[in-house]
């Protein structure tokens, strides 16, 4: 091994010997940090030195990735299904809750179309009842249920 340096990197002249040295580094207490280190032949100086060969991949711009998507675990997707199974309950109470108000009001104005249709008929009737007393002839009335009133 030589002392001299060709772009920081100490020169071996053999490759024996610039593995030796590497295996030196990684059995020294920081040499866990050296995994990435290999040796490589210099282009510059013809020697072997050791580090990272010097060919860097071309890597494009890091942006910040989204992470990927989780797996939904069981107990979300139970917790999911009962949200949902809550929210399609309510809408459905809600629903039935409208069409029950809808019969309601329904059934208020059939009772009060009945009533209006008996008033107008004892009302007629009691017209008819009048001309009678006083002797005048009265044609039969219109059906008050075909007519409309």
């Amino acid at each position: 091994m030589t002392t001299e340096k060709c772009n920081n990197h100490l020169r071996h002249e053999t490759e024996r010997e610039a593995l030796d040295h590497l295996r030196w580094a990684r059995k020294q207490p920081h040499g866990k940090n050296l995994r990435a280190l290999n040796v490589f032949r210099c282009q510059i100086c013809d020697g072997y030195h050791v580090g990272r060969s010097g060919l860097k991949k071309q890597s494009a711009p890091v942006s910040n990735p989204t992470p990927a998507a989780k797996p939904r675990t069981f107990g979300e997707i139970r917790r999911k299904l009962r949200q949902l199974e809550n929210q399609w309950d309510k809408a459905r109470r809600h629903r039935a809750y409208q069409l029950q108000a809808i019969v309601d009001a329904d059934r208020v104005c059939f009772a009060a179309e009945q009533t209006l249709v008996e008033a107008v008929v004892e009302q007629r009737q009691q017209q008819d009842d009048v001309l009678r007393e006083l002797g005048i002839q009265i044609p039969p009335a219109p059906n008050p249920l075909r007519t409309g009133l």
